[in-house]
């Protein structure tokens, strides 16, 4: 089964040589890259959708000295930083489109990892909100 998600999801599937739990953890990373944004993302529906038990997928993710939570984490953020980079969104929708259910969460967690908050990110970068070029009548004279 995870090597079908593999291919499904246009990833490689794992040589002849490589190790079967190889092709799990590999189908888990592209599962959650895949569904990052789902506020839903569990243990339990990752374990489901590559084919395996919650404690088979625990193992895997501890071979690797890496919890699964850890790593949807760090995907999450990862992307909350590529949006920020790239997209005009209010902070509060790239927390929404980055899997976080409210945006304090997700600025403590951004700042944990990247040592900044999320507006401080993009001040970092240079980035500026798009100007509102709309026509404004003057008012009452």
């Amino acid at each position: 089964l995870a090597v079908a998600l593999l291919s499904q999801l246009g990833e490689k599937p794992p040589e002849e040589g490589e190790r079967f739990e190889d092709a799990f953890l590999e189908a888990a990373f592209s599962y959650i890259k895949s569904n990052c944004w789902r506020h839903s993302l569990t243990a339990d529906k990752i374990a489901a959708a590559i084919g395996c038990s919650r404690a088979h997928l625990y193992r895997l993710f501890a071979s690797r000295c890496q919890s699964v939570a850890t790593c949807v984490r760090d995907i999450r953020l990862q992307r909350a930083r590529k949006l920020l980079e790239t997209e005009s969104a209010p902070i509060g929708t790239i927390a929404l489109d980055s899997g976080y259910g409210d945006q304090s969460a997700f600025g403590k967690a951004f700042k944990r990892r990247f040592g900044m908050s999320p507006s401080d990110y993009r001040a970092s970068i240079g980035w500026n909100p798009p100007l509102d070029l709309s026509v404004q009548s003057p008012g009452p004279k």
